[in-house]
């Protein structure tokens, strides 16, 4: 079951990054799917360096057997992967309970902008997208967004 986290363990402080503050994702597991290696290593970069635990995962059959044994506070998909797809992913993890994971916030990973794409990706159950190329301060900045609403 994905508890609501507080404001405190969300941002437990800022660190000075360069000239950027990056928000603190201290004691929070996220879970990244996508089929690039590159991607999936970049995020993972980004969010371990934010303090995030980070599991990752090259496929959908790959997500939803990490999601049999962790649960993770957040979900972040790559939408365009070979045999299923970033769509498929969110579809059988909101068929699933509660208890099972159904309810974990996600945000969607996507090279197509425009407002079609943003209105089925919302509709299929994500709350957000970020669209790629992804920008390492907005990636963070979305994660607070999601977990606090």
């Amino acid at each position: 079951m994905t508890k609501q986290l507080s404001n405190e363990e969300l941002v437990v402080g800022e660190l000075l990054h360069g000239n950027q503050k990056i928000a603190q994702l201290q004691n929070l597991c996220i879970l990244v799917v996508d089929d690039d290696a590159d991607a999936r290593m970049l995020m993972q970069t980004v969010l371990q360096s934010a303090g995030a635990d980070v599991l990752v995962a090259a496929s959908v059959k790959e997500a939803l057997a990490l999601l049999e044994q962790q649960s993770p506070a957040l979900l972040i998909s790559d939408i365009s992967m070979p045999d299923e797809d970033g769509f498929t992913l969110i579809h059988q993890v909101r068929s699933r309970s509660i208890e099972q994971g159904g309810q974990i916030p996600a945000i969607a990973l996507t090279a197509f902008a425009g407002d079609e794409n943003e209105q089925r990706i919302l509709k299929a159950g994500f709350q957000l997208f970020i669209t790629k190329p992804i920008e390492p301060m907005e990636l963070v900045d979305k994660i607070i967004k999601v977990l606090k609403t």
